[in-house]
């Protein structure tokens, strides 16, 4: 009888754990039809927006496929784009605020005038793509991929994130992107020609090669940023830290460097002619084959002496510098 009872318990245990079972997958699979249908139904309105403009304002097309898909002008306020694929895409004075697109592929991509305050685009790849006059209020763009990118004019009324961004050989002439976050950057061969960038963190960015014309870096933060072969001609870096900075070759020709933080700053070979240097730090700079011809120094520093680099807090030092056998520094007069 014991028996009895308990394979039939086990019975109805069974047939329910099988109807559970059952509701369960059959639950599961149903949300994913529903999630189809809908990334479907997105798509299905992204491309009717090129033929009715119809809205588009918090839409979900992650990990859609839209490569050459004209959006000018839409309305994507608060819309998900992660991992969408957008190559060729133009989304010219698209209003895309608050819009979730990290790791998109934006490769060559037009953004022209587009609108991405507090957008997040961390990781995306937007590659040759072009954001002229765009505005990056307060977006995130760290660790994006914007080499040779078209940046002429992009501008930022709070503070843009751009740390760890590959921007190599990208154009920013005329952006204004005062007290952005580029620490870690790479802005190699970047022309940044009439460019603001005051108050700017650029720590230990690579500036190498890059043309800075005429750029406003006041107040900027440039220490331990490589700044090699730069070409920095009529430069403000009024009030700026380059704390150990490598200027090696630089041309600052004609740059406003007054009371600018030098210390430790490698000036090899660089050009200084017409400088303004009034008021610089220039302690334990290293300024072997520097070109100062008509360079306004600070008060009290005349002669250039090579010194050992015990006689240098080594801490300051980038591991660059370290390698160099011997260090020069300014030193006061009588």
């Amino acid at each position: 009888m014991d028996t009895q009872v308990v394979l039939a318990v086990v019975g109805v245990l069974g047939t329910l754990a099988g109807a559970l079972g059952g509701t369960v997958l059959g639950y599961v699979l149903q949300r994913r039809r529903d999630r189809r249908r809908y990334r479907l139904e997105s798509f299905k309105a992204a491309l009717r927006y090129e033929t009715s403009g119809e809205p588009l304002r918090g839409i979900n097309v992650s990990g859609l496929n839209l490569a050459f898909i004209d959006l000018s002008n839409a309305d994507l306020v608060d819309a998900n784009c992660s991992r969408t694929l957008l190559y060729s895409a133009c989304l010219d004075n698209a209003k895309l605020m608050f819009a979730r697109m990290e790791s998109a592929y934006l490769a060559q991509a037009s953004l022209k005038d587009a609108t991405l305050a507090a957008a997040n685009l961390r990781e995306a790849n937007l590659s040759s793509c072009n954001l002229e006059n765009a505005d990056v209020s307060d977006a995130n763009l760290g660790w994006a991929d914007l080499h040779d990118a078209h940046l002429n004019g992009m501008h930022a009324k709070e503070s843009p994130y751009l740390r760890g961004a590959d921007l190599q050989g990208s154009s920013l002439r005329e952006a204004k992107l005062n007290q952005g976050d580029f620490q870690r950057s790479d802005l190699s061969d970047a022309d940044m020609s009439h460019a603001e960038l005051n108050g700017a963190d650029l720590r230990y960015a690579t500036i190498r090669g890059a043309t800075l014309y005429d750029t406003g870096l006041q107040d900027s933060y440039l220490d331990c940023a490589d700044l090699s072969n730069a070409k920095a001609e009529h430069a403000q870096f009024t009030g700026a830290a380059l704390r150990g900075a490598n200027l090696d070759g630089a041309d600052l020709s004609h740059a406003s460097m007054v009371n600018a933080d030098l210390e430790c700053a490698n000036l090899e070979n660089a050009v200084l002619a017409s400088a303004n240097l009034k008021g610089a730090n220039l302690r334990g700079a290293y300024l072997a084959g520097a070109h100062v011809f008509l360079a306004q120094l600070p008060d009290g520093w005349e002669e250039v002496v090579a010194t050992k680099p015990s006689d240098k807090p080594r801490s300051l030092w980038p591991w660059w510098q370290r390698l160099i056998g011997r260090r020069v520094a300014m030193r006061r007069g009588p």
